[in-house]
């Protein structure tokens, strides 16, 4: 059985996280005949989002530095599994096409997901995240899928041999 991770970088996201971890479609996961695990990588938050993760039945990893770039780099080094998917702990993303994202990274090493695909409710996402989207800050390829290694962003996935590689996913 293959085993896919979800790294759930937070900081300050208790009234959401629930609902993030709850996404999760294990079930779905496992008729695919994956084991699922749940990391929440959390930057020092002064909320309840840790103890609603663990309620959840999440792992909770503190990191000490700031920022969603430390959050995944101590994902990259913490978290064992054969896949991770890094998605925000705030729930805007349709995590229901995980079973997608690993289809497709049998065939390539990064896969990246997108808010826009299917509706966004109005005023959902301000006209600075929905420019964030798309080039010049996106690839200049479909932007639900692509495999392109450059980007920070809130809902993609990988190959964990890929980490192991190095870190050049995020530099």
């Amino acid at each position: 059985m293959e085993r896919v991770a979800f790294a759930i970088p937070t900081f300050n996201e208790a009234p959401l996280i629930g609902l993030a971890i709850a996404s999760v479609p294990v079930a779905e996961l496992a008729k695919d005949r994956y084991e699922t695990a749940e990391y929440v990588v959390d930057g020092r938050s002064a909320d309840l989002t840790r103890d609603f993760a663990v309620q959840k039945g999440a792992r909770v990893i503190t990191e000490e530095r700031s920022g969603k770039g430390a959050a995944i780099l101590t994902a990259f080094r913490a978290v064992d599994a054969d896949s991770v998917i890094v998605v925000d702990g705030v729930n805007t993303y349709l995590i229901s096409v995980v079973t997608e994202m690993t289809r497709l990274l049998q065939a390539n090493d990064v896969v990246i997901g997108s808010r826009l695909k299917g509706s966004v409710e109005p005023g959902a996402m301000t006209r600075l995240n929905v420019v964030g989207e798309y080039p010049p800050f996106a690839p200049r390829v479909d932007p639900v899928w692509a495999t392109y290694q450059r980007r920070v962003h809130g809902f993609w996935a990988y190959r964990s041999d890929v980490s192991k590689e190095g870190t050049s996913l995020c530099t």
